[in-house]
């Protein structure tokens, strides 16, 4: 998955996960700052699933790793879940998988 800033003047920054052999997601420490994970520093409330190929797991995972979405919505390709937590606090031990 991709990690970087979006079109939000610096507010809204993406970062990777990956999924382990339990299905669930982790970090991806692939060149990635490990306090951008930190739930004590930041807040993450959505996922972002980049078009059908990728729905299916990314949306089982994220049901095994966060439970079921409050909201989804979709748009230009990209399907969008959105929590009412800091999903961050229910990641797992980051570690390339």
């Amino acid at each position: 998955m991709w990690s970087g800033p979006l079109a939000s003047g610096g507010r809204v920054r993406l970062s990777g996960v990956t999924v382990t052999p339990d299905g669930e997601f982790v970090p991806y420490e692939w060149e990635t700052d490990d306090s951008r994970q930190d739930p004590s520093r930041h807040d993450a409330t959505f996922m972002v699933a980049d078009g059908p190929a990728q729905l299916a797991w990314v949306r089982s995972a994220a049901l095994r790793t966060f439970g079921p979405p409050q909201r989804t919505y979709r748009h230009d390709g990209y399907t969008i879940m959105v929590w009412d937590a800091n999903l961050l606090s229910r990641l797992g031990y980051p570690g390339l998988v």
